[in-house]
C-alpha cells in the first residue's frame, strides 16, 4: 500500500484537519511503520483479515506521555486508530480511491462501547502518485505552439525540471526558466496527464524585449493563462539526443520538450562565413572577421531593436524588428554603415553590406542549426514566402571566428555549382583544396540533422533527399567552415 500521508482524522464528533506536523505511515508487508505527531516513530505488526477490505493491527507499543500538552490531542486521536490496548488485536478497515492525481486512503476502526453503541475514528490520507519515471528529469524547451503558431525557442537553454521531491503533501516540484524569468512550483501527474498546480515567477520586465516577446507565447501555454489547474495531457517519444516531451493542453495549444540541450541562440555576436547574392558566393577572405551582433535593446519609443557590427574596414549599427511564428523574421528597420574605403576593395563587404542596404529585400527568415553553431539569414520574397530560386539572398554566420590560418577562403572557397539540385549536389573548390578531416552535415529547413558524412569527392548524392529547402554544413577537425544553402527539387 506504500506510504502515505494524513491530512485529516475523525474521532467520534471531532474533527481534526490540516496537521501542523506531518503524519506518515508506510505499510510493509506485516508491518506499518508511522511517523506521529510529536516526532516519534511506531512500528505496528498486521496480518490481512479474511473480511474484505479489512487488516488486523496484532502488536503495537505506543507511548505518548512524551508530547507537550498542545500536541497530545492529534497524537491521542492517531493513538486511537494504530494503537491497541490489553494486547487485544484492532480490526481497520480500508478504502482507496485513486482519481488519477493523488490516490486517498481512508482507514477507519469502529467499536462498541458497553451499552453497544457503536463508535469509530477514521484517517483521511493521500499519496501523490508515483510520476512516469520519464518524466522526471532535465528537459529543454524546443518549441512553442499557439493558436495554430509554431514558435520555435531561439534563446538557448531553457529547461523545465520535473522532480520526485514533494513540493507539498499532495504535488511535486518542478522549475523552468524562461529566459527572461524563473518559474518554480508544484505538479502532479498520471499516465496521460501533467497538471501544474501552481507557479511563482519572477517579475523582470522585458515584454518589449525579443526574449520577453517569446516569453508571452511560452508562459500562458503552460499555465493556462495563469489559471490553475493547468492541465496537459503528454507523449514521450524517441529516445537518447532526439527523445522529446510533448504537452498539449484542451485548446490544442502544445510545448515540446527536448532531452538534449540545445544552444540555439540568436541574441549574440555571429561571424560571418559567406554572403550568396544572385547566385555568386563570396566567402572570407580578411584576417578581418565581419560580424554582426544581434542586441535586445528595444527603442523606448519605437520599439525596434539594435544590432551592429563590422565588416572589413567599416563598422554599422541599425535597428531590427523581430516576428516569431511560422517562419521566424527579421525586418532591418535601419543600417548605418561607416564609409572607409577599403584597400584592397573588398568585394566581401560590398556584399555583405548590400543585403542590409537594400530597402526592398531586407527582411530576413532566419534557422539557427547545427545545435546553434550557424545562423543562416535568407531575403524572403514580396510574397511572404522564402526565396528559392538560384537569386536567393543568404547570409551564412557561426558562432566561432574562423582566421585563414584555419581555412584558407581565396584558395579553398566551397560553392555550389548549380542549385537548385535534382540528384547530385555539385560542389566547386578552390585549387589547394584537400578532402582531408573534411566533412558535411545536412540540416533540413527546420534545423533537423539529416545526414552527415566525410566527404571524399566534389558531388554529393542526394537523391534520398524529399523536395525543399536543406542547409549543407562543412567542417574540419570539428569547426564549422562554412554553411550554404541549396533546394532540392
Amino acid at each position: 500500500m506504500g506510504e502515505w500521508t494524513m491530512n485529516s482524522f475523525f474521532e467520534f464528533d471531532i474533527f481534526y484537519e490540516n496537521p501542523s506536523n506531518p503524519i506518515t505511515v508506510e505499510f510493509n508487508s506485516n508491518s506499518i511503520t508511522i511517523q506521529s505527531f510529536c516526532g516519534e516513530t511506531y512500528l505496528d505488526l498486521y496480518t490481512t483479515s479474511s473480511a474484505e477490505n479489512t487488516i488486523e493491527i496484532t502488536e503495537a507499543n505506543w507511548d505518548i506521555s512524551s508530547c507537550s500538552e498542545d500536541n497530545v490531542g492529534w497524537e491521542t486521536a492517531i493513538s486511537l486508530l494504530f494503537n491497541i490496548n490489553d494486547g487485544e488485536p484492532k480490526d481497520l478497515t480500508y478504502s482507496i480511491t485513486d482519481n488519477g492525481t493523488t490516490t486517498s486512503l481512508e482507514l477507519s476502526h469502529i467499536f462498541f462501547t458497553d451499552d453497544d453503541t457503536p463508535e469509530g475514528v477514521t484517517g483521511y490520507f493521500t499519496k501523490i502518485n508515483t510520476p512516469n519515471e520519464q518524466i522526471v528529469d532535465n528537459w529543454y524547451l524546443k518549441s512553442v505552439t499557439k493558436n495554430g503558431a509554431t514558435y520555435n525557442n531561439i534563446y538557448g537553454n531553457l529547461p523545465i525540471t520535473f522532480t520526485d521531491t514533494n513540493y507539498s503533501d499532495n504535488y511535486l516540484d518542478f522549475s523552468a526558466s524562461s529566459s527572461c524569468n524563473s518559474i518554480n512550483g508544484s505538479y502532479s501527474s498520471s499516465d496521460t496527464e501533467i497538471i501544474i498546480n501552481q507557479t511563482n515567477i519572477t517579475l523582470a520586465d522585458c515584454h518589449n524585449q525579443p526574449n520577453g516577446i517569446y516569453e508571452n507565447f511560452y508562459l500562458p501555454v503552460l499555465t493556462n493563462n495563469y489559471t490553475y489547474p493547468s492541465i496537459h495531457s503528454y507523449v514521450i517519444a524517441g529516445s537518447g539526443d532526439e527523445e522529446t516531451l510533448t504537452l498539449t493542453n484542451a485548446n490544442g495549444d502544445s510545448i515540446v520538450y527536448q532531452k538534449a540541450e540545445t544552444n540555439a541562440t540568436l541574441l549574440r555576436t555571429w561571424y560571418l562565413q559567406s554572403v550568396t547574392d544572385n547566385g555568386t558566393t563570396y566567402s572570407q577572405q580578411s584576417t578581418e572577421s565581419p560580424t554582426i551582433s544581434i542586441g535586445s535593446d528595444t527603442d523606448p519609443i519605437f520599439g525596434s531593436i539594435s544590432f551592429n557590427g563590422n565588416g572589413v574596414c567599416n563598422t554599422f549599427n541599425g535597428d531590427y524588428n523581430i516576428y516569431l511564428g511560422n517562419g521566424d523574421k527579421i525586418d532591418i528597420a535601419t543600417f548605418t554603415p561607416t564609409t572607409n574605403v577599403c584597400e584592397p576593395s573588398s568585394d566581401f563587404e560590398n556584399a555583405y553590406f548590400s543585403m542590409f542596404s537594400d530597402d526592398s529585400a531586407n527582411t530576413f527568415g532566419f534557422e539557427i542549426i547545427n545545435n546553434g553553431e550557424n545562423l543562416i539569414l535568407t531575403s524572403i520574397s514580396d510574397d511572404g514566402g522564402r526565396s528559392t530560386n538560384d537569386n536567393s539572398k543568404v547570409l551564412s554566420f557561426s558562432k566561432q571566428v574562423l582566421s585563414v590560418n584555419d581555412f584558407d577562403y581565396k584558395a579553398n572557397s566551397i560553392s555550389i555549382v548549380k542549385n537548385p539540385v535534382e540528384d547530385q549536389l555539385l560542389l566547386n573548390f578552390g585549387d589547394n583544396l584537400t578532402f582531408q578531416n573534411l566533412k558535411y552535415t545536412i540540416f533540413n529547413l527546420e534545423g533537423k540533422l539529416i545526414f552527415t558524412s566525410e566527404l571524399t569527392k566534389a558531388n554529393i548524392d542526394v537523391n534520398h533527399l524529399l523536395s525543399g529547402v536543406y542547409f549543407i554544413n562543412f567542417s574540419d577537425s570539428n569547426k564549422t567552415l562554412t554553411t550554404l544553402k541549396f533546394v532540392k527539387k
